[in-house]
């Protein structure tokens, strides 16, 4: 907070505090393998516990037992797709073996070139309308994955348009979130 003068004081401790919150790590201001992790690589510690996953798979009763019995609690799917859409019958799945799901719409998101304003106003009414057809409650939240670890100058550029491109789609139906990585998610929500 105070700059860099070798010291861990107060300050130092009270940051270190605040990002552990931030990324869900336990907050005791020692700056240890998980915190380092997570300072250094968008996912953090691979082989801290987690309780939410995503999947383009689609989620049968057996595989959610099985998530479930591994201490997961919540499950990504994906809004469309051939092969890995959300279905009704498998959101009734996800409920009925007591998971919760949030929904991602993810639409060629592995290039800076996919990411405009144009591809966004394209893909909200998608993402709206396929969340509509599977009866999602209003009020949920639709996040749109970033697959690639954009620069801070790809963000400006092309990340923030196509989330204008969204925000000015969406009709407050639904609630707007970003899926990538963590400076991503920071511009965009800012």
């Amino acid at each position: 907070p105070n700059g860099f003068d070798g010291g861990f004081g107060n300050g130092v401790v009270n940051a270190v505090k605040n990002f552990q919150n931030f990324v869900k790590l336990d907050s005791d201001g020692i700056v240890g393998k998980q915190t380092w992790a997570s300072l250094l690589i968008s996912y953090g510690d691979k082989n801290r516990t987690v309780t939410a996953c995503d999947t383009s798979k689609k989620i049968t009763h057996n595989t959610a037992k099985v998530l479930k019995n591994n201490g997961y609690q919540i499950v990504g799917r994906y809004l469309t797709g051939s092969n890995k859409g959300l279905t009704i019958e498998e959101l009734q799945i996800i409920f009925e073996e007591g998971l919760k799901v949030f929904l991602i719409y993810q639409e060629n998101g592995t290039r800076k070139e996919n990411f405009t304003h144009e591809t966004g106003i394209q893909n909200a009414c998608k993402a709206v309308a396929a969340a509509k057809q599977l009866r999602i409650p209003s009020g949920s939240t639709i996040y749109f994955a970033i697959d690639f670890d954009a620069t801070d100058a790809q963000v400006t550029k092309y990340i923030l348009e196509y989330f204008k491109g969204i925000s000015n789609t969406f009709d407050g139906t639904y609630k707007i979130g970003v899926y990538g990585a963590r400076n991503i998610c920071t511009r965009v929500s800012n």
